[in-house]
């Protein structure tokens, strides 16, 4: 879990269809949605991500000069989040019955968490793949 409070009234969400990298234009769109006062946080889904390193600066830059945090989301982060919602539908096999209402929080809200320690931190993305593995062993 993160050790940063981001406080946000509403999160905007923006649906880009680019097959191509998004620009800072992009960003800025969804920076002006937000003020410094009530909301610090937003999610851009787009259909791919084709240099992680460039949006994983960006996003850090973003959030340092404007503290504004933005979480893109492409097509396999969305599969990712969609696969892990079913998972989390029935119970994993290593929680025990009696203990299913006692989970360490969802598997989505774990995937996000993740996703925002990567920016925070300026880490390299991970690959869906990757997370959902760490997510669903125990």
């Amino acid at each position: 879990m993160t050790t940063n409070t981001i406080q946000s009234s509403f999160v905007p969400i923006e649906c880009k269809n680019y097959s191509s990298d998004l620009k800072n234009d992009e960003f800025s769109q969804i920076l002006l949605r937000g003020n410094t006062k009530t909301r610090h946080f937003g999610i851009i889904t787009c259909r791919t991500i084709e240099n992680e390193k460039k949006i994983s600066d960006t996003l850090y830059e973003f959030y340092n000069e404007h503290e504004f945090l933005i979480v893109v989301l492409d097509d396999e982060d969305i599969k990712t989040l969609l696969k892990l919602q079913d998972q989390q539908q029935c119970c994993p096999p290593w929680i025990p019955k009696e203990d299913e209402h006692i989970q360490d929080g969802s598997f989505v809200t774990r995937y996000m968490e993740k996703r925002i320690e990567e920016i925070l931190h300026h880490n390299k993305r991970e690959k869906c793949s990757e997370l959902y593995k760490q997510i669903i062993t125990p």
